[in-house]
């Protein structure tokens, strides 16, 4: 298990990279705005999937993801795998 947390701000940044041994991926947005995530590196605001303050996420997906926010913003992460 991998535990963590990442700023996010309007520059893209990779929150975790490409592992196949990852069984599941929770996020979440501790900070006060929207940060947006994807699995590819041209995220933005308006095509990235929003994780909205205060609010978390479970994702079963073993590629990297990234993420971008505006006004910047925090991250965090448990990263489980096999």
């Amino acid at each position: 298990m991998n535990v963590g947390q990442i700023g996010v701000g309007t520059t893209v940044v990779t929150i975790v990279n490409a592992n196949p041994s990852r069984y599941a991926l929770l996020l979440y947005n501790v900070g006060s705005a929207a940060v947006y995530i994807a699995g590819t590196s041209s995220v933005t605001v308006t095509t990235g999937f929003p994780i909205f303050a205060g609010n978390a996420v479970t994702i079963n997906y073993k590629g990297a993801v990234y993420a971008i926010a505006s006004p910047p913003t925090n991250v965090a992460y448990i990263e489980i795998t096999s």
